[in-house]
């Protein structure tokens, strides 16, 4: 198997090679360690002065090496030559690796069993064809060594051994290849599996987007009615002031103008506040007091016809200083309770729906409170479910409270619900408040209760 080169095996392989650099410095700092002790105190081996020489080059050549790899830009951009560095440190390794398994005895000497590591690294590096070429540039410059600098195989023995080691380093080859290769197809999996897995959270995203955009769509179409209404009143009181001008010139005056700018005004408000409703979220935006959220969402449900009636209760503390990254999710929310509210007070005689703003222990506390028929108690565990829902067919979505829920969980909040049939539903957010938000000082005393605003 041999690497192709794409980003994720390039920067695999580049991780791979700094880590044997990191061996490597292990190995270069044993080898001139122990050549300097043989050399002061053991006097085991005739070429210890050597030996630490050869200890201080590999340190020093893996000095370069590491130098080279900290460039890990240029090196993804030509693959070639990150290859080509792993090809020249196999080669340097194995070169110096034969050099002191001659001097420390040959077929015989303790440290000839580090080619097998080697042998796993060429594996592990550069793929199968790859390391039986290093295999054999292994055997080839350690026998060519052996009968230059050390110790020809003579006796039957010697010559088993040898046949034993280019066996070995062979079978290891092919064991840590058939390994190797298993684990680079389950790494490829699971990169692939990544990335789908990436690309199905970015669509999720973007269909969780578009489905609370549909839900403010379809409040505004809950509220087409009443906002009709709110224009078409200043646009009959304007064509009644117009027709007195264009009857009777001569009676235009300041107060009749002054009437048209008025009516213009309250068009202006009206289509303003249902537009800030409309657009979609601004995590940029600035931040904007809970309270005025609230008086935002109270104008917009007075537009709903089935308000002409309603008693609406607002319990604020306009002191509080909480504040929100993204306004209108949070005045969506209100609005998806307001207008569910109304639905469950059509028939009441005496509709009353009431919001309040609360601190408790540093927490801001929303109560979006009504009178009408409450939620039956076993519906109370499933209405935070996509698409659920006790309306009629063609009088609701079912992702109202879905996406309240999820949207009061975006900002760090949680969202509650407590319903008696007959008697009404309080639907509570709450949200986590620092104590450095309140402008005003919180009780004294310990014991004493928190303050209700």
């Amino acid at each position: 198997m041999t690497h192709a080169f794409s980003a994720a095996n390039n920067r695999l392989l580049l991780s791979q090679v700094r880590w044997l650099v990191s061996l490597r410095w292990a190995a270069g700092g044993a080898v001139a360690i122990a050549a300097l002790v043989d050399r002061v105190w053991l006097q085991w081996f005739p070429n210890a002065t050597a030996a630490l020489m050869l200890g201080i080059t590999i340190l020093g050549f893996n000095a370069m090496v590491a130098a080279w790899t900290r460039r890990s830009i240029p090196l993804m951009r030509h693959p070639r030559r990150l290859l080509l560095a792993v090809w020249l440190q196999i080669g340097v390794d194995l070169s110096l690796l034969a050099i002191l398994t001659v001097w420390t005895g040959g077929l015989g000497s303790i440290i000839s069993g580090f080619f097998v590591f080697h042998m796993v690294f060429a594996s592990l590096l550069l793929g199968q064809t790859m390391a039986y070429l290093a295999a054999t540039y292994a055997v080839c410059i350690f026998f060519t060594l052996l009968c230059t600098l050390g110790p020809s195989p003579a006796s039957r023995a010697d010559a088993l051994a040898g046949v034993g080691f280019i066996l070995t380093l062979y079978l290891t080859v092919f064991i840590a290849n058939h390994l190797t290769t298993r684990l680079r197809l389950n790494e490829h999996r699971l990169h692939e599996h990544s990335r789908r897995l990436l690309e199905m959270t970015h669509r999720l995203r973007d269909q969780q987007q578009a489905m609370v955009q549909h839900e403010k769509m379809v409040g505004l179409g809950q509220l087409a009615a009443g906002l009709a209404h709110e224009i078409a009143n200043p646009l009959a009181s304007m064509d009644s002031v117009l027709q007195l001008m264009i009857r009777k010139p001569e009676r235009i005056t300041e107060s009749a103008i002054r009437t048209l700018r008025e009516q213009i005004d309250r068009i202006s408000n009206i289509i303003r506040q249902m537009t800030a409703f409309a657009r979609p979220d601004d995590p940029t935006g600035p931040p904007v007091p809970i309270g005025q959220l609230i008086e935002r969402v109270t104008r917009i449900i007075q537009l709903d016809p089935r308000a002409r009636h309603l008693q609406l209760i607002e319990d604020l503390d306009h002191r509080l200083a909480a504040r929100w990254l993204v306004p209108t999710a949070v005045q969506q929310v209100l609005v998806n309770l307001s207008l569910n509210a109304l639905d469950a007070m059509a028939g009441v005689p005496d509709p009353r729906l009431t919001i309040r703003l609360i601190h408790r222990a540093h927490q801001n506390v929303v109560e979006v409170q009504d009178n009408g028929s409450g939620i039956a108690p076993e519906h109370l565990n499933r209405i935070f479910e996509p698409f659920f829902t006790t309306k009629p067919v063609g009088k609701g979505t079912g992702l109202g409270l879905s996406i309240s829920y999820r949207l009061v969980e975006k900002h760090g909040g949680t969202l509650r619900v407590q319903s008696v049939v007959g008697r009404g539903t309080t639907f509570t957010m709450v949200f986590p408040s620092p104590k450095a938000a309140l402008r005003t000082t919180e009780p004294a005393d310990p014991e004493a209760e928190p303050a209700r605003v």
